[in-house]
């Protein structure tokens, strides 16, 4: 088990999942793909985060909630080599 900061305990197979989907930022959700089907998640205003898919329905936690952490920190790593505030952009 990997320890990951938002989600307690990532399986291997999980966190490997979660790097290989795709993350597009829309408005206020997230559409991940590349798994079986494309997957919404949201997150609440108190940053709680909620994916529509089965997996996260029943454990409050899944691969496609992970691939947005991961891709919100990789973005957010970006622009403070750029020394931008991310929260200018929406990220």
């Amino acid at each position: 088990m990997i320890k990951d900061e938002g989600v307690n305990k990532v399986s291997a197979n999980v966190m490997k999942k979660a790097q290989r989907l795709k993350v597009e930022k829309s408005d206020s959700s997230w559409l991940v793909s590349g798994g079986k089907e494309p997957h919404i998640v949201e997150i609440s205003p108190e940053y709680e985060f909620k994916c529509d898919c089965m997996g996260f329905v029943m454990r409050k936690s899944c691969s496609h909630v992970l691939a947005v952490k991961l891709h919100s920190e990789k973005i957010s790593k970006e622009l403070k080599l750029w020394e931008i505030d991310p929260i200018y952009l929406g990220c």
